[in-house]
């Protein structure tokens, strides 16, 4: 296989990233080149492929058609070099696992019981990166992330994880102080929710067959936990997602007031790239969460 007619790499690096961030000067700041720089080496890739890559537009720097389906392929090729990379750069006799979490499955679910995903498989090194956002599997280095939504990624694989429904949770002291009985006796509380959440209390109550309830007093977070903790010291009613908060209603930290739940359509999955569905890493640390997850005490 010849490859005298591939274009510089340092060009289709400057083209990848002025086309994700639709910035030559962004490109530029990010890998410590002059603005000039980048522009001279996006031009000498147009030359090389004889095709215009970008266009100037009153919504500023665009792709062109070609440019879009040139930066797709490039990304996936990028990707598919990171992972070589990393795949022969793994200690010898090591596996290492990236695994991209949501905070809150993160620290309450996922490192408490670290220890003993390491003693059943002491070969395998995982690196957990904590973050709301979705994880970009063609541009970052992740193996397997773990998303909430409707599991329609179809580029991706997904697996649910488990089936996660959601119940007003309080302090014992709350519910001692101020009983709550039927649904109607929330309204007298604080109700605490999530910022841009469709799971927040005026969709619960009509999700449960109660829309005539109105919420009151409010209080919103951004952060889940900060919700929960904010219920647990007594502030108010929170939304808690079950059984992921399970150790928390074991240790008292929280109680659930009502027998009252609703299953929302989005859900915990676990994502991978389709290529990597079988390999036995993704596939021991799937089995593993699961398992984790469906022991009563996690």
């Amino acid at each position: 296989m010849s490859f005298r007619r591939l274009p510089p790499f340092s060009s289709i690096v400057a083209f990848e990233s002025a086309a994700r961030l639709l910035s030559f000067k962004a490109a530029a700041e990010e890998l410590c080149l002059s603005p000039p720089a980048i522009t001279y080496r996006i031009k000498e890739l147009e030359s090389i492929l004889n095709t215009k890559l970008f266009i100037r537009s009153s919504r500023g720097l665009q792709l062109t058609k070609e440019g879009e389906e040139y930066y797709r392929q490039v990304t996936e090729s990028l990707g598919q070099l990171q992972r070589a990379t990393q795949d022969v750069s793994e200690p010898q006799g090591q596996t290492i696992l990236k695994v991209q979490a949501l905070p809150f499955l993160a620290g309450e679910v996922i490192i408490p019981r670290l220890a003993e995903f390491y003693q059943q498989h002491p070969d395998l090194i995982v690196h957990i990166d904590t973050k709301y956002a979705l994880a970009d599997f063609p541009r970052e280095d992740v193996d397997i992330a773990i998303r909430f939504g409707l599991g329609d990624w179809p580029d991706l694989a997904s697996e649910q994880l488990l089936p996660v429904t959601v119940s007003p949770v309080c302090s014992k002291h709350i519910l001692d102080t101020h009983p709550i009985e039927k649904i109607d006796d929330l309204l007298s509380h604080l109700l605490i929710g999530m910022d841009k959440d469709d799971r927040n209390w005026a969709h619960f109550f009509q999700q449960v067959g109660r829309p005539d309830l109105i919420p009151g007093r409010q209080l919103f977070f951004s952060d889940y936990v900060m919700g929960l903790r904010a219920a647990e010291n007594d502030a108010g009613i929170a939304l808690g997602n079950m059984p992921l908060i399970n150790s928390w209603l074991e240790s008292g930290r929280l109680v659930q007031p009502l027998s009252l739940s609703w299953q929302p359509p989005q859900q915990y999955y676990l994502v991978n790239r389709h290529e990597d569905a079988e390999k036995p890493q993704i596939r021991l640390f799937k089995d593993w969460l699961k398992t984790l997850l469906d022991d009563p005490a996690t």
